[in-house]
């Protein structure tokens, strides 16, 4: 394109080098107002590459402010820049197109004498163009028939015309676009519609594709990113449990300490707790159990549930505990004799009449029960107990006390 700017009105020739008091604007974004303006203008090789090629192949064509009226401005002043309003169309001033159903005896191909004419819109019969074939490579054509697109008048139309286009070689199809802004795609022909919806596809295809382009770029910076702060996490991690196993390794001594360090590294569903580890959560279960709650807060240590199935796997059953009896022994041989000084507790305590099924030994429970002292019994029942005997042992230097037996 020249640097200079130039009118696209055809037969127009003013230039922004030979007239400098005149302003040239280029074509709306607007589909409907550009659609306008191309009808106006009479510039077939605008109006080809338009339907051809999109809007952008018009972007840097113009039209000066000659074809424009006053009330067409915002700021119609002289030394500040005119800006036109939305709405404004372009109108011929000074020139207007030849009836092509009238024949011209001239044959030096010189355009008819200028006459002034209303800027309100006349209706042209150029039926007998609507067929013709307009070759761009014969200068002296293009010059006798001006490439404008004829209205049909139809009085059955209401306002709502359709304009045809003639186009070049490209395409054997004709473009059929409405005219005004208020027309009516219900009235139009199937075919027409069509090729209406597939103009106004193929103008958006390339400011689509733009975006893709973008989005696809910015999709790639964003994962590069993510993939080196994945890289970090990682290195931060193996950072993290070099630096626990060595302060593991320093705290030997406070089992606790070991023990919370060892779990924290792992997830929860994890965790494993060695015999040590169970026994500590028992006996802090057990001297307080909403202590034992609110310390999980802040401790790993196992769940409730978890202690009571540790529970049930041990063989707890009526009568006197050999077990506790040998590991009482064992504890108290080497103690002095005011140490194994004891008192023998019996306390009786009612219990809810209830039969439960045990399927670790596959045994009823709930029955009367006098454990290993039964076979001094010679009376046997099968009656459901609601009473409980438990013996226990109680120190009388020391204060410490153990449960040894109980019987239903």
């Amino acid at each position: 394109m020249p640097s200079h700017k130039s009118c696209s009105f055809w037969s127009c020739t003013n230039n922004s080098r030979r007239n400098r008091g005149l302003s040239f604007h280029k074509f709306p974004s607007d589909d409907n107002y550009c659609i306008l303006w191309l009808d106006q203008c009479k510039n077939q090789k605008i109006i080809n590459e338009y339907y051809n090629y999109g809007k952008q192949k018009i972007q840097n064509y113009t039209i000066c402010s000659e074809h424009f009226q006053k009330e067409d401005y915002c700021n119609y002043t002289s030394g500040v820049r005119k800006i036109l309003n939305k709405w404004a169309v372009p109108v011929l001033t000074s020139w207007q197109p030849p009836d092509m159903n009238k024949s011209t005896t001239d044959t030096t191909g010189a355009l008819p004498e200028k006459s002034l004419v209303d800027h309100s819109e006349k209706q042209i019969d150029l039926e007998s163009l609507s067929n013709a074939k307009i070759d761009h490579t014969e200068n002296q054509f293009a010059r006798k028939e001006p490439g404008w697109s004829p209205r049909n008048p139809n009085p059955n139309d209401n306002g709502r015309e359709l304009f045809k286009i003639s186009v070049n070689k490209k395409c054997n199809k004709r473009k059929f676009m409405p005219r005004s802004l208020n027309f009516d795609k219900n009235s139009m022909k199937p075919e027409d519609l069509l090729e209406c919806n597939l103009l106004s596809d193929t103008q958006n295809n390339s400011e689509l594709q733009k975006k893709i382009t973008k989005l696809k770029a910015k999709i790639r910076v964003y994962q590069k990113m993510i993939h080196t702060k994945n890289k970090q996490i990682q290195n931060l991690k193996t950072k993290n449990s070099n630096k626990t196993k060595i302060m593991v390794e320093k705290t030997n001594n406070n089992f606790l300490l070991k023990t919370q360090m060892r779990l924290m590294s792992l997830k929860k569903k994890s965790w494993r707790f060695k015999e040590d580890e169970k026994k500590f959560a028992l006996s802090l279960y057990y001297n307080s159990p909403k202590g034992y709650t609110f310390m999980r807060k802040f401790l790993c240590l196992p769940t409730v549930r978890s202690l009571r199935r540790w529970l049930q796997n041990l063989n707890l059953a009526c009568g006197i505990n050999e077990n506790i009896l040998e590991v009482l022994k064992f504890k108290l041989s080497s103690s002095p004799l005011s140490d194994r000084a004891v008192s023998i507790v019996f306390d009786e305590m009612s219990i809810k009449q209830f039969i439960s099924y045990n399927s670790q030994n596959d045994m009823f429970s709930g029955y009367e029960d006098f454990g290993n002292l039964a076979n001094f019994i010679d009376s046997k029942s099968i009656l459901q107990c609601n009473q409980a005997l438990v013996i226990m042992l109680k120190g009388i230097k020391h204060s410490w006390k153990q449960v040894i037996g109980y019987f239903l």
